[in-house]
Parts: C-alpha cells; sequence; structure tokens
C-alpha cells in the first residue's frame, strides 16, 4: 500500500506514506517526493503514470488496473495490478490517492 497527495488536479503527486512491502519490491523509499522530481528524466513515464491515475481522479472513484511495469526499469518484476482509491477533503475533487500494487 502507498498514499499519494494529489497535487494541482493530478498534475503532479506526492509520496505520502509507502508500506514496507512496495519499499522492498521497487528497492526504493521515496517518501515525501515528487513524481515530478522522481521521473524528471524520464517524461514518458511520468505521462504514464498520470494516465493511470487520471480516471480516479476525474470521476473521483476506484479504478483498478494491471500491466507491465513500467516505472521500474531496473527491477525483475514485469507485471503488476493495483487499485487506486481516491479520498477528497471537499467531497468533488481527489487530493489523496489510496493506492495498492502487486508485483508478479
Amino acid at each position: 500500500m502507498f498514499m499519494l497527495d494529489v497535487i494541482d488536479g493530478g498534475r503532479d503527486f506526492r509520496y505520502r506514506l509507502i508500506g514496507t512491502g512496495v519499499v522492498e519490491a521497487s528497492g526504493r523509499d521515496p517518501t515525501g517526493a515528487l513524481f515530478s522530481t522522481l521521473y524528471a528524466d524520464q517524461p514518458d513515464v511520468f505521462g504514464q503514470v498520470q494516465r493511470l491515475f487520471a480516471p480516479a481522479i476525474r470521476e473521483c472513484r476506484p479504478v483498478f488496473a494491471r500491466g507491465q511495469v513500467f516505472w521500474l526499469q531496473e527491477r525483475d518484476h514485469v507485471r503488476f495490478e493495483g487499485g487506486y482509491l481516491p479520498i477528497s477533503s471537499t467531497g468533488t475533487i481527489p487530493d489523496i490517492l489510496m493506492c495498492q500494487v502487486r508485483f508478479f
């Protein structure tokens, strides 16, 4: 599990909290880091992440996805399943995404 702050309607994200399972699977602990900084040298990856989370933010509903792991190119994981649950302090636009991811 991990939680993201949704910044500027999904133009960026910040890792708010990351579970140890995700840290171990990904090989890094970017707690507090902005996605725009983490993926500054990989704009295509950043764009794919934005598109992955966009339905949950735009429609303010849980979204589930699976596919190829595109953001951890140096890891052995090749596939993922994930769930993205929007949380909104205003009831309209999500400001947090609670996320679950499983690597295969």
